[in-house]
């Protein structure tokens, strides 16, 4: 019911408050000559087995194709939700790879949370206001050569948890380039933007109740024009073991969750 609840309140809100969650437009490329950051999702070997995998590519470039061309501007701030919209079969979404209860599970739409990552971090780094942004709730513990790691993330649920940003000034434009090697995101501007830099401290390990839990600070440095070191958020996610399983692979017949071959 709470969770109903939330969504309703943000539908309503796209509704009855189109100055804080204006639609989409998009703006042409003449407009915004200049480069300010780019980021790329790498493809690379994973555990989540083949079709999860496929699946999840498939969805990241489904939603790449809305964010395409999209403009934003202090009166048109950028909208996860209002961009890419509900991932739906119906709207060509397929299952992918996604996290849940220690397992890789499919979903429709899976895999859609390396995009917010990306965006979150290129909003950082364009000198974005961060309208609304929400950690994830997990990071995998990695060895004690490797441990958790320290990056900046955002994580999206339809409809009301989402990755809302805009810049000081000017117009940005997304532009979004799908290859062999992955998926290429980058933000020009109509103005030239000096890139910041993104930090996050070493996590801080706490014990609680029995569970690990890493805490990590995100901060921003500007340019030299606006110099200092600005707090963007405080993580706290609970530490687990990194997944070895998932629906292609795994053979508990009893789980909920498994979808057949």
């Amino acid at each position: 019911m709470r969770v109903a609840g939330l969504a309703a309140r943000r539908l309503v809100g796209w509704a009855l408050r189109p100055d804080v969650y204006p639609e989409p437009s998009r703006v042409g490329a003449e407009q915004t000559p200049h480069p300010v950051a780019s980021r790329t999702i790498p493809r690379r070997a994973s555990s989540f087995g083949p079709k999860l995998e496929e699946g999840r590519w498939h969805n990241l470039g489904l939603a790449a194709t809305a964010l395409d061309g999209v403009g934003i501007s202090a009166e048109r701030p950028f909208s996860f939700w209002r961009t890419v919209g509900r991932l739906t079969e119906a709207r060509g979404y397929r299952e992918g790879a996604h996290f849940e209860g220690g397992c890789i599970i499919p979903a429709v739409g899976g895999g859609i949370c390396s995009l917010s990552d990306a965006l979150f971090d290129l909003a950082l780094r364009s000198n974005c206001t961060i309208l609304e942004r929400h950690g994830h709730t997990l990071v995998v513990d990695r060895g004690p050569k490797a441990p958790p790691r320290r990056r900046a993330d955002a994580t999206v649920k339809w409809p009301y948890v989402d990755l809302r940003f805009a810049p000081g000034r000017g117009v940005l434009r997304l532009e979004t380039k799908m290859s062999s090697e992955g998926l290429v995101l980058s933000l020009k501007g109509s103005e030239q933007v000096e890139e910041a830099s993104v930090e996050v401290s070493e996590p801080r390990i706490t014990q609680e109740a029995g569970q690990r839990f890493a805490h990590t600070t995100i901060t921003r440095r500007g340019p030299a024009h606006a110099p200092g070191l600005v707090t963007i958020g405080h993580d706290r996610k609970r530490v687990i073991v990194s997944p070895t399983r998932n629906c292609d692979t795994c053979h508990e017949d009893s789980c909920g969750r498994r979808r057949t071959p």
